[in-house]
């Protein structure tokens, strides 16, 4: 994988990792992670965010659902989660993007390649599915059961928020 992915989604995940831990230090509950280059109009964001959750919970013991926005997330790409906006309890985010060198991001996609090799989970080079994937085994959910699929994966773990109701643009 040529540059700068290894490095530009290493520093983003630095990045977010650090504010996180600003709001954990702090005692929220909840984050919304946007990235930079992101713009949001909606003025009821954060009711809509509680909203969602509230209609979707999890059903996983210790996890809530992350939600995300419909732009970047692809419903027919392995773990097709966007990056651009995240909301969910802080302390899920925060083993969402947890820290990661370059060289861990390369190793990690070669050992996801080799141990998850059927058809569906062959996209590890998309940083989006990396952080997707390497969040699950975070959880201790294997990508090899084979109950995962992408769709388990959005029904249990993570939510989609229409962009155009929040009013986000890029």
């Amino acid at each position: 994988l040529s540059a700068p992915y290894p490095k530009s989604i290493c520093q983003q995940i630095e990045t977010v990792n650090g504010g996180l831990s600003i709001a954990a230090s702090q005692g929220k509950k909840y984050s919304i992670k946007i990235r930079v280059d992101q713009n949001i109009i909606a003025e009821n964001l954060i009711r809509k965010c509680f909203t969602m959750q509230a209609m979707f919970p999890s059903k996983i013991k210790d996890c809530s659902r992350i939600f995300t926005s419909s732009y970047g997330s692809y419903a027919h790409r392995a773990l097709g989660v966007s990056d651009m906006l995240m909301f969910g309890e802080t302390s899920d985010l925060i083993k969402y993007w947890c820290t990661a060198r370059p060289h861990d991001y390369l190793i990690q996609i070669r050992n996801f390649q080799k141990k998850y090799n059927a058809p569906e989970w062959n996209k590890f080079l998309i940083p989006e599915t990396w952080l997707a994937a390497r969040y699950l085994e975070n959880l201790g959910i294997s990508l090899e059961d084979p109950g995962l699929t992408t769709a388990y994966a959005w029904r249990e773990f993570f939510g989609v928020i229409d962009a155009s109701s929040l009013g986000l643009s890029w």
